[in-house]
């Protein structure tokens, strides 16, 4: 909860940074964070259900890869860390498709976020680590976009969002 995390405004503008404790409990601040959407052999994309122990949104499907750009860290840079370390795969052609701002509650946490958008490939095959994954799922762009629309109760709030802004 010590870790330092970057602020920022609304439009994603660094302002400084704050402890995890910080920026995710109560409302939280404003800060950093990333999805990355990860295209496997078969341009699937690789989904993961966070684990039941995570205080924020825990049992929900989400992207391959969620987390925090760090202090000195680009998104690219911090979305090919968090990949080795969640799925342990390399991940390459990463765009960034722009970002967004949301909100969301749960008891007395929050995510409170700037979220950039980005898409990459992978060869690899994911293998998940339990504290951030409970299981992993192949969706192409059309099964995931109609899943989320369908049972967005079943997703996490940061990738519904982006789903319904862009295009993948």
């Amino acid at each position: 909860m010590q870790q330092l995390l970057v602020l920022t405004d609304d439009n994603g503008r660094i302002l400084g940074t704050a402890t995890r404790k910080e920026c995710h409990y109560g409302k939280g601040r404003r800060h950093w964070g990333f999805i990355l959407l990860v295209k496997n052999s078969e341009g699937k994309f690789i989904l993961c259900k966070r684990a039941d122990t995570k205080s924020c949104g825990p049992g929900l499907w989400d992207a391959s890869v969620v987390s925090h750009v760090l202090p000195d860290e680009t998104a690219q840079a911090a979305a090919i860390r968090r990949a080795g370390e969640e799925l342990h795969i390399s991940v390459t052609n990463i765009v960034d498709h722009g970002g967004f701002v949301y909100e969301a509650s749960y008891g007395e946490y929050s995510e409170n976020e700037y979220c950039s958008v980005l898409v990459g490939q992978s060869h690899d095959e994911p293998v998940a680590n339990p504290e951030e994954i409970s299981e992993i799922m192949y969706k192409t762009s059309e099964e995931l976009q109609k899943g989320a629309s369908e049972n967005e109760s079943l997703y996490a709030p940061w990738l519904t969002i982006p789903l319904k802004k862009f295009a993948f």
